[in-house]
Formats: C-alpha cells, sequence, structure tokens
C-alpha cells in the first residue's frame, strides 16, 4: 500500500522528496486505512488550491497526530 500512496501523490503532483518522507514516516505505524486516509487529504488539499507539498506536510502531520492518538487508544495507561 505505502507505494501505491506514494505513486498517487507524484501522480498528484507532489515532489518526490516530499511524497517519500511523508509515506516512509507514517508506513512504519500505519495501517493501510489510515494511508489511503493520508492520499485522500492530501488530494482534496491540492484539489482546494493548495500546493502539493503543502498539502502533503498537512496531511502527514494531521496523519501522524491520528496514528499516535489511535496507538495511545490501543495501549491505554501508556504514554
Amino acid at each position: 500500500m505505502p507505494l501505491a500512496v506514494l505513486a498517487d501523490l507524484v501522480a498528484s503532483g507532489v515532489p518526490v522528496d516530499s511524497a517519500a518522507t511523508a509515506v516512509l514516516a507514517l508506513a512504519a505505524r500505519a495501517r493501510d486505512a489510515d494511508l489511503v486516509e493520508f492520499r485522500r487529504a492530501v488530494e482534496r488539499d491540492i484539489a482546494l488550491g493548495a500546493p502539493p507539498a503543502a498539502a502533503t506536510a498537512a496531511a502527514a502531520t494531521a496523519a501522524d497526530v491520528q496514528v499516535n492518538a489511535g496507538a495511545r487508544q490501543q495501549r491505554p495507561g501508556r504514554p
């Protein structure tokens, strides 16, 4: 799934280095569904006029927050 998301982002105009950095950071701990939602968020922001690199950075930050929140919910009581 990470490779497909990376390819989709690059096809959407995201610079390769920005797309690769974001996908690699998320792929280590995100589920496939999280990666798909990340891709959708980037594409939505680009469609609304955000520069592709900025859309990727913003979506990566939001996705990272969600992935970390999900991990905390699975392990209650752990920081």
